[in-house]
């Protein structure tokens, strides 16, 4: 009788690991959709005027391309859904100067999105490229 518990035992935990398993590969390549078209590459999202202060869920930040427009401008990347998260780049954009960095397809994962803030005289144009979770 032990034996068989023994038995039963080991294969409720096969099925349990095989569904944690099949649970993080569905989790996976559902943050490569989106508008039901699987993502190729990095994802733009606009963060000029009228564009968006960031990004929601996690992901991978790849890259930015920013313009100062007008005037000087600090911008700082975080890991956030607010103005308080951990900081992922910061960059200084002089008066109608840009700024372009890819980060390869590795790039540097956030956890609860990326959220732009930015002080100074200037108005941003541009870009920020992001990637599903791995």
């Amino acid at each position: 009788m032990n034996a068989v518990n023994h038995d039963v035992g080991l294969a409720v935990a096969r099925v349990a690991l095989e569904l944690e398993r099949t649970r993080d590969a569905l989790a996976v390549g559902l943050q490569a959709f989106h508008n039901g078209q699987r993502l190729q590459g990095a994802r733009a999202t606009d963060v000029g005027p009228g564009g968006r202060r960031g990004t929601t869920g996690s992901g991978r930040l790849v890259g930015w391309s920013l313009r100062a427009v007008g005037g000087a401008l600090a911008v700082t990347l975080r890991d956030s859904r607010d103005d308080s998260g951990e900081v992922l780049a910061t960059i200084n954009l002089a008066a109608d100067a840009t700024h372009t960095v890819w980060l390869g397809p590795g790039g540097i994962s956030f956890s609860e999105g990326v959220r732009i803030v930015q002080s100074g005289a200037g108005t941003l144009e541009g870009a920020i490229y992001t990637g599903a979770v791995d």
